[in-house]
């Protein structure tokens, strides 16, 4: 695919460059919970397993360190605003539900190598975290 303005800003590409995307649509019991769509540069994964769309064993971490591209650091974004259509149709969210996007960007010693956008309806999350004093 072509990488729209949200991945070339975030990979640092050329418009009009071609990403990968890998895309996963979780259910809790039998319900849409969360997508997460990771999108990689195209000459970066070129050839590797990360175009194939089955599982990968190992995790796409481990497998793009295994390609030389160690991911040292990650840089958030979280956002909470209203559902786009796509995200409507594909999670199932009612009338006035938001949601909270979640984009992540991981980053190597050279520069970022994968984008991933996650997506979580309003009306089934409740997120927690701790952070050390």
């Amino acid at each position: 695919m072509i990488a729209n303005e949200d991945i070339v800003s975030a990979l640092k590409i050329s418009k009009g460059d071609n990403v990968v995307v890998r895309r996963r649509l979780q259910y809790v019991d039998g319900q849409p919970w969360s997508t997460t769509d990771s999108y990689y540069p195209l000459a970066l994964v070129e050839g590797s397993q990360i175009l194939s769309p089955s599982d990968i064993p190992q995790g796409v971490i481990k497998l793009m360190a295994e390609m030389g591209h160690v991911q040292t650091h990650y840089v958030d974004e979280l956002t909470v605003r209203m559902p786009r259509p796509p995200e409507v149709q594909r999670l199932e969210i009612g009338q006035g539900i938001p949601v909270l996007a979640h984009n992540r960007t991981g980053f190597t010693d050279h520069g970022p190598v994968r984008w991933t956008r996650s997506i979580f309806p309003g009306d089934r999350h409740r997120i927690v975290y701790e952070v050390p004093a």
